[in-house]
C-alpha cells in the first residue's frame, strides 16, 4: 500500500477519463461499503484510470476524499477493509485527502458522518459543479 503522492501521477486527458469512469464504475470496483451501512461514512475502492492504480476514497456528508492508492488488487482489497474499519468510527476524525501532484495538493480534512449512500452524494456533488 502506498499513501505517497509521488508514486502515482495522473495520465492522459483527465476530463474524458472522468466521464468514462463514471459510466463503468461497476467494472472497475473492487469493493464498496455504503454510508448507511458504515455509520455515515462510505468507502469505495476501485481502479483509477487517471493514475493507473487502485484507490480508496471515503465519502462523508460533504465530499469524496481519496485516502490511499495501491499497485495491486490484492493490496486494494486489504486497504478497503482497513478503511471500512477506520470509517466505521470516523466521524470527526482527520484524514489526508490525496492530491494529484500538480494542481490539487494533499489536504487534511475532518470527516462528517451522515445518512444516505455514495451514489446520492456523488450525484449531489455533480449537480453543484
Amino acid at each position: 500500500m502506498n499513501k505517497g503522492k509521488d508514486t502515482f501521477k495522473p495520465t492522459g486527458d483527465w476530463l474524458s477519463t472522468l466521464l468514462r469512469e463514471e459510466n463503468d464504475y461497476e467494472q472497475r470496483k473492487v469493493a464498496r461499503t455504503e454510508r448507511k451501512d458504515n455509520n455515515g461514512i462510505g468507502v469505495s475502492t476501485c481502479w483509477v484510470d487517471d493514475f493507473k492504480c487502485y484507490g480508496t476514497a471515503l465519502v462523508d456528508a460533504n465530499n469524496t476524499y481519496v485516502v490511499e492508492r495501491y499497485r495491486t488488487k490484492k493490496e486494494a482489497t486489504k486497504g478497503h477493509k482497513k478503511w471500512v474499519k477506520f470509517a466505521r468510527n470516523g466521524d470527526k476524525k482527520t484524514v489526508v485527502s490525496l492530491g494529484d501532484n500538480d494542481f490539487i495538493k494533499d489536504e487534511e480534512v475532518v470527516l462528517e458522518a451522515t445518512k444516505g449512500d455514495i451514489l446520492e452524494i456523488f450525484l449531489k456533488l455533480k449537480k453543484e459543479t
